[in-house]
This record gives structure tokens, C-alpha cells and sequence, in this order.
């Protein structure tokens, strides 16, 4: 048997070839001794024979090398550390536990288990992924929680639903004189109406189906306000007259009357335009380098530009003119900017640069305008004058002697006369769904501004009341939506088509009972008007969609 440690110059070594190891291939090279050999080489060991190989004699080293620290066979005492030794690990060294169970040694959480069958070989394996730690795993017995599904307000669809059908009730009653006046058919204004609805429903379920972020994008806003100047500018000068007011464009043989859509659009133009300031101050833009001009440009465009850009479209319809249009955009824009959390020195300086403008616009139009175009504009709004004389007239006393000249004529306080009578008639319980008497050509526009005074007349006192509760509850749920709305955009939209819907309301039931001035402005869902109603659905439509996808879901926690 030959000795192992005998030299055999015949034996190949088959060993990979390491660096300071004697090679045929390395012949040239200059011998390293084996301590450097040994401190270059830390993987030498793990390429030792002995332990690639348990069956040699464990009380030799093969390839004639010196057994090492630790090695088996080796005289020395093994490393300070190492398994085995009695000696105590180097100093600054962490000695390491093995957690219990399936742990994290760190956290002391349990570790999900991993599955066997989604491990990927390495070779194969993505570049570039992320590495995780096992403490950044999910602990078994942590909360779940799970998001609620997409919901829109039924509190605000049931209310829809309800003024919808309680308002063409009553259109069909108090219409149903001039409807076989005007065109020898009862249901002509009712039907008319119904079209206009059903259009409406149909863009209700589509706008309420589609994410509100789709909406929230510049050019949309861009497009809406462009074609609110170009309808209002050409509706000043090509416009039609109707009742003394050029207001409406005639589309084949129905009216069209732009102030209707100007209002929805410009709401929406005012969510939009805050939500892409907020968006470029997130991303560093319109940032000054002094406190002082910083102020200036945030009052620039948190407030001078927004209300110059809607008071442009205000003027031409001011000029049409509309009053009444002119008073409610003027409560909705402030109402929007009130929810859009502009800050109080912005509020300030914005105002005073208003004002100023304000000064310098009024000094140059006196200037360069003459007398007569002055007077013909003021007679553009004599109708202003006559019902703010009705209104005096009304709610002063026969001895107090108003003069002569700030009394109205009787013709100009008929209709608010009549309006009064109708709902005095009414008393508590009315009397009787279609057994008004003031709809019989008494009371004018009775399907019109003063639905509501039919609708006390019939209804009673019950019926008035049960009109205004609805309103209010349509108000308190559109708030509730706007509370937990996720963004400024979602929010200001909420609040405005909201507020518009109620205002105008409350306006006319005002303008019915004579606690203000009349201003022509129509009930929604219940006075008659089709262009109208169908923009007042797309409001709806809206405050639908923002309660399904702009508000914050709720989340419901699962203890596992």
C-alpha cells in the first residue's frame, strides 16, 4: 500500500486552479509563500479536499500543505469564535441567536411562510428587483383591511328621484290652462318637459358611471371656458329677444338659453383651474424668492386672476342683460373660492388689487364712452328699476304716502298680487291636487317663475312646506358628500352645483311669497324649461359621480 504522503510525481492535480498554487500553466510565475497564499485565498479553505472529501485520512493534509486553525487534524487550538472553540469570541463581536419558531430576529414578528413552489431558480431570476428583509414581511396575525366598494350617495339619488316626479306633478297642473290655450293640448308643456328629463336621467347614469379624476384635466377646463365667452359674447350681439331681453339662441324651433350651461360650465371651470394651481405648486413651480413677492403672486392667482377670468363671461351676460344670472354667479364664485382654503392674506391683497382694477376699468369706460351710448345702456336695465318699485310697493303701507313716481302701476303689481292670493288661498291643506283657480290665466307664467304659488294653492301650507324640506335635504346631502371628498377639485364642484341648485330654489320661492324683488328666476325640476332642467340633471349627475369615486372610501378592518 503506498504511504499518501509519499511525493508521486505522476499523480494530475485535478484541482481548480488557485491563485499561488503551483500550475504547470503557472510556471513562469514567482512562488508565493503559503501564509500569503493563505491570507489572499479566504476561499481556499472552503476548497479544501479533506472536507470536499471525508473518506482521507483525517490525520493528513493531501497536496503537502499545513493544516490550518480549526481544521481537523490540526495541533493548534481553533479560532477565537469558531464552532467548537472554548474561547471567547474577539472583542466588538455580536454573538448571534437563532430565533425560536418562524421569527424575525430582529422584530420578533412571525414570518409568513414562503411558498416552496414560487421559488425561481437565480439564473433566471429578474435583474434590478428590490430586496426586501424578512421584517418588512406582513405578520400573520395582523389587521386586514379591506376598502369599501364604489357607492354613490342614494340619500341624493332617492332625493333626485323625488324632486323629479314631484316637480312634473306639478307642472302638469299648473299648465294644463295654457297648454290648451297655447296649443289645444293639456299635456303639451308636461311632455315637452318629460323629453328633456329622460334625456337628462340618461346623462345622469352616464356622467355618475365615469371616475370624477377623469374630468380633472386642463384642457377640459380650457374647452368649457372658451365655449361659455364664445355663447355669451354671441348671444350679446346675435342673440334673440324675448320678453325685453336678448338671452336666447333658437336652435331650430326650441330656445336655447346659455346662462343656463354658463353656470355649470363656470363651476366646473373654477374646481379645475384650483386643482392645476395646487398641482404646480407641488411641483415647485410659481415660488418667488421673497416673502413679500410670494404673497403678491399667490393672491395673483389664487384670487385677481380666477375672478377677472369670471367676471369676463359675467359682463356680456350683465349687458344681455340678466340680472339674476349676474347675482347668483357672483354668491357662487364666492362660495367657491371660500371652500377652496385660500389663505387670509391672499384674501387681502387679492381684494385690493380687485378693487384697484375695479377703479382704473370704471374711470376708463366713463372716459371713453359718450352720453348717448350712456343712456342707452342704462335704458337696457329699467326693468331693474320697475321691480324694485314693485317690491316697494308691495311691502309699504296705503298711509304712508309713497310718492307718485316710486309707486308701480297696477299692471306691474299683478302678478305678485296675484301670486300672494294663491297662496293665501291655499290655507293648511290646499284646495285640491288641479283644483287651483289662479292657473285659469289668472296668475301669469303659472307653469313658470310661480309654480311654487300653485303648488300652495293645491298643496296648502303642507304642500309649500314639503317643497322647501326637500331643498334642504338635497343641500345637507350635498354637503355631506363635500365633507368627505378627497381633493379641492371634487370638493369646490360639490359645494358649487350644490349651492347653485338650492339658491336659485330658495330665490324663487322668495321672489313667490314677495320677500324679494322678482327676478325671473325659475324653480328647478318644477318650473317649466327644458334646457334648463337638463343642465340642472347634469349637475346632479356630477354630485353623483363625486359621491361613487371622489370621496374617501371607508375601510373595514378584518382581525385574522
Amino acid at each position: 500500500m503506498r504511504d499518501p504522503n509519499e511525493p508521486n510525481s505522476n499523480r494530475v492535480d485535478r484541482r481548480p486552479s488557485i491563485k499561488g498554487r503551483s500550475n504547470p500553466k503557472d510556471a513562469g510565475r514567482r512562488e508565493q509563500p503559503d501564509s500569503l497564499r493563505a491570507s489572499r485565498n479566504p476561499s481556499q479553505r472552503s476548497r479544501d479536499p479533506q472536507r470536499m472529501n471525508p473518506g482521507i485520512n483525517p490525520g493528513m493534509n493531501p497536496g503537502n500543505h499545513p493544516a490550518r486553525n480549526g481544521d481537523v487534524g490540526s495541533t493548534r487550538p481553533p479560532r477565537k469564535g469558531a464552532v467548537g472553540s472554548n474561547r471567547l469570541p474577539r472583542k466588538g463581536a455580536v454573538a448571534t441567536k437563532r430565533p425560536a419558531g418562524n421569527r424575525d430576529a430582529r422584530t420578533e414578528r412571525p414570518i409568513a411562510p414562503r411558498n416552496p413552489e414560487a421559488a425561481r431558480d437565480v439564473r433566471t431570476a429578474p435583474k434590478n428587483l428590490p430586496v426586501t428583509s424578512t421584517s418588512d414581511a406582513v405578520p400573520m396575525d395582523a389587521p386586514l383591511q379591506i376598502q369599501a366598494p364604489y357607492r354613490m350617495s342614494m340619500a341624493m339619488l332617492l332625493i333626485t328621484v323625488f324632486l323629479i316626479c314631484f316637480g312634473l306633478v306639478m307642472l302638469f297642473s299648473a299648465s294644463m290652462a295654457t297648454g290648451y290655450t297655447a296649443a289645444e293640448d293639456p299635456l303639451f308643456y308636461v311632455l315637452n318637459q318629460s323629453k328633456y328629463t329622460l334625456l337628462g336621467i340618461a346623462m345622469v347614469a352616464i356622467i355618475s358611471m365615469i371616475p370624477v379624476r377623469f374630468y380633472d384635466k386642463i384642457p377640459f377646463v380650457a374647452i368649457a371656458y372658451l365655449l361659455t365667452l364664445a355663447l355669451v359674447i354671441y348671444t350679446m350681439f346675435k342673440g334673440d329677444v324675448l320678453g325685453g331681453a336678448r338671452r336666447w339662441i333658437m336652435i331650430g324651433k326650441q330656445s336655447f338659453q346659455p346662462s343656463e350651461f354658463a353656470k355649470i360650465a363656470l363651476i366646473f371651470c373654477i374646481a379645475g383651474y384650483r386643482s392645476f394651481i395646487l398641482r404646480l405648486r407641488k411641483k415647485g413651480h410659481l415660488v418667488c424668492k421673497t416673502s413679500r413677492a410670494q404673497s403678491y403672486m399667490n393672491a395673483i392667482f389664487d384670487i385677481v386672476l380666477p375672478v377677472g377670468l369670471v367676471m369676463l363671461c359675467l359682463i356680456f351676460v350683465f349687458l344681455q342683460p340678466h340680472m339674476s344670472f349676474f347675482i347668483i354667479m357672483l354668491v357662487l364664485l364666492f362660495v367657491c373660492l371660500l371652500v377652496s382654503k385660500i389663505p387670509l392674506k391672499s384674501w387681502i391683497d387679492g381684494g385690493l388689487m380687485l378693487l384697484l382694477l375695479a377703479l382704473i376699468g370704471g374711470n376708463v369706460f366713463m372716459g371713453v364712452t359718450s352720453f348717448e351710448q350712456k343712456d342707452k345702456l342704462l335704458g337696457n336695465y329699467e326693468h331693474v328699476l320697475t321691480r324694485l318699485n314693485i317690491f316697494s310697493t308691495m311691502t309699504s303701507e296705503e298711509e304712508e304716502g309713497v310718492p307718485a313716481e316710486e309707486k308701480a302701476s297696477d299692471n306691474d303689481v299683478f302678478q305678485s298680487k296675484q301670486s300672494q292670493i294663491a297662496i293665501g288661498s291655499g290655507g293648511l291643506l290646499g284646495v285640491g291636487f288641479g283644483s287651483s283657480r289662479q292657473k285659469y290665466q289668472y296668475l301669469p307664467e303659472a307653469h313658470n317663475d310661480y309654480v311654487f304659488a300653485i303648488a300652495c294653492e293645491e298643496l296648502g301650507f303642507v304642500g309649500g312646506v314639503l317643497i322647501i324640506l326637500l331643498f334642504l335635504l338635497f343641500f345637507i346631502g350635498g354637503i355631506a358628500v363635500a365633507f368627505r371628498t378627497r381633493n379641492d377639485f371634487t370638493r369646490i364642484m360639490c359645494i358649487g352645483y350644490t349651492c347653485l341648485i338650492t339658491i336659485q330654489a330658495y330665490f324663487n320661492i322668495a321672489v313667490a311669497v314677495g320677500v324679494i324683488p322678482p327676478t325671473g328666476i325659475t324653480l328647478p325640476f318644477f318650473s317649466y324649461g327644458g334646457t334648463a332642467n337638463l343642465f340642472f340633471l347634469i349637475a346632479v349627475g356630477i354630485i353623483l359621480a363625486i359621491s361613487r369615486t371622489g370621496v374617501e372610501r371607508k375601510k373595514l378592518t378584518v382581525l385574522m
